[in-house]
């Protein structure tokens, strides 16, 4: 036993019946060399050897066993026995056992120890045993086999056979040559009566297959009959056709983008351009033209009165200059009572100097159409007096009233399908600001406002159910998407394909979140990005008027 290893044994111990063997009743031990026990069967050291391990009078099979731990730093040598006697004066015998049926040690592996004692050891070498094949016969990728594994190596050549498997069929091979060694013979004609029978056979296959063959190609006497030519044109042709078809498709998508003098790939553009230009140049023809009359005359008002009486329509604009009233005597100047006089500061070259001020920077202004009414809603400098003028079919500026600051001036008596241009300029210590830029309003006769009678709350459910998505473009600058329900012209009215189109009518909420707010409307300037008709592409239009409104909605002129 090597130093602290355990050593457990167990069995069974039968008295004999009829003897009582309680006095020195048998036990199962675990000695020394010397005989001596180390253990009982209660695995406690031993004081003497007068000790019992099983009961002497218990007639039945009784389990024992004893286990002992080497406490030593050096192995010791120990058995296993079992004894018994039956008076005091004998010794204890070792129990006679049963011839043991151990396997012969020629079948026992060498180094192996059995029997009683371990008294027996094997003598079979497995190794020594076993049969090894030829060298000849193992693949040379076996360098090292053998009993340990070393004393042989393969010295077989794979790369220099090839497999059956990939061996031609002999229907290939040449008769009387086998188409691998111990393979199967030739089949392949070599007579002339087997060449003539297999070129037949192949040439039949060749015509099955000739109208696959280009017309211009033989093979093995036989013409293909493909007309590789016709084909390649037929396909190029149908090819061509198609794409020109595709090509013309996306053209005619686009043309009303083209110009309606223009053809391309057959397909006539539909984009009036002359009409085009007109609005380009002008804004709107008509509004264009008129917008920048306004502009133009407003600021021809402004020096009115350096301009002389003699001038009456200088863009519908007359001079208030007297030249008869002025002074003709450098020493001298000739007033009239009641008349107020500017007195300006010029050299011998006429530049003005010494004006005594900075006139006020020109005010903005929103319109908004009433009822035979414009309300002109004013915002510029401080501290100023802010003159309107307007003009509709007059030949002259028409005085629209006046306020100090910031506000709204209200123009009343304004006819119908009138274009109106407002302008505004402020004055203040008697100096003049140059004028606003002018805007236009139509006015149109009111509606009876049905449509906002029954919406009765509901202009969101309208616009939800109705509306499409137009973008309001203020006048001042600056862009929203909004709802709108819109009048749409039905494809047999309004302008042909390209232009610009009708005038048509949009309802929008009557607020600046989701809507258009009367107070913010520039009618004349503002402009809706829409169309007017299911198909034509949106663009810009201009409001022209309000046609109707009350809190919750309001009824747009777009042309």
């Amino acid at each position: 036993m090597e130093p602290g290893k355990t050593i457990t044994v167990s069995g069974y111990i039968k008295c004999a019946p009829y003897v009582d063997a309680s006095s020195y009743p048998p036990r199962l031990e675990i000695i020394d060399a010397y005989n001596d026990p180390l253990v009982d069967s209660g695995n406690s050291a031993l004081a003497s050897d007068q000790v019992a391990v099983a009961s002497g009078l218990n007639l039945d099979w009784q389990a024992v066993s004893v286990q002992w731990t080497n406490p030593d730093t050096i192995a010791r040598h120990v058995f296993v026995r079992m004894m018994n006697r039956f008076y005091m004066w004998e010794n204890f015998q070792i129990l006679e056992l049963e011839a043991p049926n151990y396997p012969a040690t020629t079948d026992t592996k060498d180094g192996v120890f059995f029997g009683i004692g371990n008294i027996y050891e094997g003598s079979y070498d497995p190794v020594a045993s076993a049969v090894w094949p030829a060298a000849a016969n193992v693949s040379t990728v076996e360098t090292a086999y053998g009993p340990t594994g070393s004393e042989y190596a393969g010295s077989l050549n794979l790369t220099l056979y090839v497999l059956k498997s990939a061996v031609v069929s002999e229907s290939y091979v040449v008769v009387g040559h086998d188409n691998y060694t111990g393979g199967s013979a030739g089949t392949y004609p070599t007579t002339a009566t087997s060449k003539a029978e297999q070129l037949a056979e192949d040439k039949a296959a060749v015509t099955a297959a000739a109208a696959s063959i280009k017309d211009d190609t033989t093979i093995l006497t036989v013409a293909g009959t493909y007309d590789f030519t016709t084909a390649l044109a037929t396909s190029y042709s149908d090819g061509q056709a198609n794409q020109l078809a595709a090509d013309q498709a996306a053209v005619d998508a686009e043309k009303a983008s083209i110009k309606d003098d223009t053809e391309i790939l057959g397909v006539t553009g539909t984009y009036d351009f002359t009409t085009a230009l007109d609005y380009a140049y002008g804004d709107g023809v008509n509004a264009g033209k008129a917008s920048q009359l306004a502009t133009d005359a407003a600021a021809v008002l402004a020096v009115a009165e350096y301009i002389t009486t003699d001038v009456t329509d200088l863009l519908g604009v007359a001079g208030t200059f007297d030249e008869s009233a002025r002074n003709t005597d450098p020493g001298e100047a000739h007033v009239e009572d009641g008349v107020t006089y500017k007195i300006l500061n010029v050299d011998k070259e006429g530049t003005l100097t010494g004006t005594g001020g900075t006139p006020p920077a020109a005010p903005t202004i929103t319109a908004t159409a009433g009822t035979g009414s414009v309300t002109i809603t004013i915002v510029g400098a401080a501290g100023v007096t802010n003159y309107v003028k307007y003009k509709g079919n007059h030949t002259a500026w028409q005085d629209g009233g006046s306020r100090s600051g910031d506000g709204d001036v209200t123009v009343s008596g304004l006819d119908n399908d009138i274009v109106y241009t407002f302008v505004v300029y402020s004055e203040s210590g008697g100096l003049y600001s140059t004028p606003s830029p002018a805007v236009n309003v139509t006015l149109t006769a009111s509606l009876d406002g049905d449509i906002f009678d029954n919406m009765d709350g509901h202009g969101d459910i309208f616009l939800d159910k109705f509306g499409q998505t137009v973008t309001y473009k203020p006048a001042g600058g600056g862009s929203r998407s909004i709802q709108g329900i819109i009048d749409l012209i039905d494809a047999e009215d309004g302008s042909a394909p390209g232009t610009r189109g009708p005038q048509i009518t949009v309802w929008v909420n009557n607020n600046a979140t989701d809507g258009i707010s009367a107070a913010e409307l520039n009618t004349g300037g503002d402009k809706l990005t829409c169309s007017y008709r299911k198909g034509v592409a949106a663009i810009d239009r201009r409001i022209i008027a309000i046609l109707d409104q009350d809190n919750e909605m309001i009824q747009l002129e777009v042309r």
